[in-house]
């Protein structure tokens, strides 16, 4: 089957116009985590970043002024609306921004460049642990808790500089142990998200 016959006849809200190139982005949305004295960064995935279709078009014709207003109308007209993608089929979208030029060389003729945005009815919202954060509070509390215990029992008068020394290097072996579970917990915590992604998926 050529691909011309699986090619549409654009339209945004039932308005219909030509279509000259048309592109399409998206990708995932990763936080980068870097932490002190830690060489390698942590990647946090956020999920699928929301596709943006930007299309290039015109209509044409004597009686342009009409269908020029018709469509700018319909992009500004507010929520999401039916768009006609003449290579991706129909979608709900938003329009995002446009531009409308004319020149008189062009006559009987406007130009329309549109950016929309996929509008999809957003799943059930799961609640998920931000095991970064938590181990962050853990890390802190515990240090805390090392330095309440050292100024209740240990006088620095009394107690040789070598042994306090000693005592510190552990809580700081301690310390650095719990950076280095980090890394463990966001695996276990990205799994848990992909079963319940899986889930939901065959749910549907």
């Amino acid at each position: 089957m050529s691909w011309v016959n699986n090619y549409r006849q654009a339209s945004f809200r039932n308005v219909p116009f030509f279509v000259e190139n048309s592109e399409t982005t998206s990708g995932r949305r990763v936080v980068i985590h870097e932490f002190p004295k830690q060489d390698n960064p942590f990647p946090e995935d956020m999920g699928k970043q929301a596709e943006k279709f930007t299309l290039s078009g015109y209509v044409l014709g004597d009686d342009y002024f009409a269908q020029r207003d018709a469509l700018q109308e319909a992009l500004e007209k507010k929520g999401p609306g039916k768009l006609v993608h003449p290579y991706r089929g129909t979608m709900d979208v938003v329009c995002l921004t446009y531009r409308i030029s004319e020149t008189v060389s062009d006559g009987r003729m406007a130009h329309v460049t549109m950016e929309f945005c996929q509008a999809e009815e957003l799943g059930r919202v799961v609640e998920t642990v931000n095991t970064v954060r938590q181990t962050q509070l853990i890390k802190a509390d515990s240090y805390q808790r090392v330095r309440e215990f050292f100024d209740e029992t240990y006088s620095i008068a009394i107690v040789p500089s070598s042994e306090v020394q000693k005592a510190l290097s552990s809580v700081t072996e301690a310390l650095s142990l719990i950076d280095d579970a980090r890394r463990t917990v966001g695996a276990i915590a990205q799994f848990q998200r992909d079963l319940i992604t899986e889930k939901a998926k065959r749910l549907r």
